[in-house]
Parts: structure tokens; C-alpha cells; sequence
């Protein structure tokens, strides 16, 4: 893959989470209390419902781009699973 092309993916998972993360905030409220959409969604406004409006979205990104460049020669799971630790880190330390 090229340069080009791995920094366009990245400004559109950057994208991807950022609007996820924010629909998230009210998914929970619109599907009327579901326990399931609970376990993805902000419940309410604690620490660590913020840290699943970033863990969630970035993890289905992280799939999506692993599956799309299956069999290149470098896996990003590493950077991705350094980028979600230091953003979970990030969100009570700030």
C-alpha cells in the first residue's frame, strides 16, 4: 500500500471515530434503554463511558483496516493497539 493511500485511511478512520464516537454519546438515550446497545454506548457521562465512545469505534476502524490490508507486509493491530492505549490513558489523565 502506499504512502498516499495509508494516510488516506487514516484521515478517514480519524473521521470514522470521531463521528461514531459522537453518535454513540446518544444511542443509548434513542434505542429507549437497551441493555445491549448499554454495553457500546454512553450510559451516561462517567469516565469510563467516555473511554467506550473512543474504545468502540476504534476497534470496529481497526478491524475494517486490518481486513482491508490483509497479506501487506506490515500489520497496523500494533499501532492501532498503542494509538487505543495511549487515547484510554489520555482520557482520565486529562
Amino acid at each position: 500500500m502506499t504512502d498516499r493511500k495509508w494516510r488516506a485511511w487514516e484521515i478517514i478512520g480519524l473521521l470514522f471515530t470521531l463521528a461514531a464516537g459522537n453518535l454513540l454519546h446518544f444511542v443509548y438515550n434513542w434505542s429507549e434503554k437497551n441493555d445491549i446497545v448499554a454495553a457500546f454506548a454512553a450510559v451516561n457521562e462517567s469516565t469510563w463511558e467516555h473511554m467506550k465512545l473512543l474504545a468502540v469505534p476504534w476497534i470496529v476502524w481497526s478491524i475494517l483496516e486490518w481486513l482491508a490490508m490483509r497479506g501487506k507486509k506490515n500489520s497496523v493491530l500494533a499501532a492501532r493497539a498503542v494509538g487505543l492505549l495511549v487515547g484510554l490513558l489520555a482520557i482520565p489523565a486529562l
